[in-house]
């Protein structure tokens, strides 16, 4: 996908759209901004979800710039025999094009706010984040049982990226979590299903061109971050968020641009995606991130 230095595409996490000085946000000339599907997820499962959601609708009315809403979950699964492009990323067309749409959508999701708690949709949501707290776990387990000797090299920024970057990290569990998911019949378009064989060629030999296993990467860098904490540490106890840090982390991978002000986040996309372009909302300015 083409990355223009001038007219970048700038993921935003909901830490931005949520802090108190966002009415003196002002996009930079030229940039486009995209949201992610997760981060209404993320907002609307928050103890003050109306107050969560309504900040990310007062962003994007206030916003000149083109605002993109992002796909993220529905991204895994793309077809392993098309490059990801720009269109595959996002949603329509910009979502703050018509204010008068963008109003009624902000309605429409008030009314889904009340019913949300208990619904397939989040139960769904509740159960990949503890697929992914899971996950997490036993690579904490796997090092304390296997290799105590390697927690060292945990703190080392070069192991942990030849680590993450080794294409056999990501292939077992890649194909172990189609499996499951064929296994619980979710439903695969039948298109889906018929280029199983490819996807599976493909994660052989260039596993970074399916988003599925790019994610899955992330998974794996955030695994050894929680492989180094203490279990039941109040670091360990927030973990957890992290789930839905990997999509921000997914969608910069594709665009080259992520403004958060989450340090442990930007660390992980720049492993992950080398060459991205890290920013922050710091006291009320956007700044380059290091």
């Amino acid at each position: 996908m083409p990355r223009s230095p001038t007219h970048p595409l700038v993921v935003v996490d909901l830490n931005v759209l949520k802090d108190e000085r966002l009415s003196e946000f002002v996009a930079p000339k030229g940039w486009s901004l995209l949201i992610p599907d997760i981060a209404f997820t993320e907002a609307a499962d928050q103890v003050k979800a109306v107050e969560a959601i309504e900040s990310i609708f007062g962003f994007c009315i206030n916003q000149p710039c083109p605002i993109w809403l992002g796909k993220d979950r529905d991204l895994l699964f793309h077809s392993p025999d098309r490059k990801v492009r720009l269109l595959d990323l996002v949603h329509g067309h910009p979502i703050n094009r018509h204010r008068g749409e963008l109003l009624r959508a902000l309605d429409s999701w008030r009314e889904k706010l009340i019913a949300f708690r208990g619904s397939e949709e989040h139960e769904k949501y509740v159960q990949s984040g503890q697929w992914f707290v899971e996950l997490t776990a036993e690579y904490r387990e796997y090092f304390n049982q296997n290799h105590p000797a390697l927690r060292d090299d945990l703190d080392s920024p070069a192991w942990v990226r030849e680590m993450v970057q080794d294409p056999a990290l990501v292939a077992g569990p890649v194909l172990k979590f189609r499996q499951e998911i064929e296994a619980a019949q979710l439903p695969l378009k039948r298109m889906q299903r018929r280029r199983l064989p490819l996807f599976r060629k493909t994660l052989e030999r260039f596993p970074d061109s399916l988003p599925l296993a790019r994610w899955m990467r992330i998974v794996a860098r955030y695994a050894i971050m929680r492989a180094n904490l203490e279990p039941g540490s109040k670091t360990d106890r927030r973990f957890p968020n992290n789930f839905d840090d990997s999509f921000y982390a997914l969608a910069a991978s594709y665009t080259g641009h992520l403004l958060t002000n989450d340090s442990g986040l930007r660390d992980v996309a720049a492993m992950i995606a080398p060459g991205i372009r890290l920013w922050r909302w710091i006291e009320g300015r956007i700044e380059q991130a290091s």
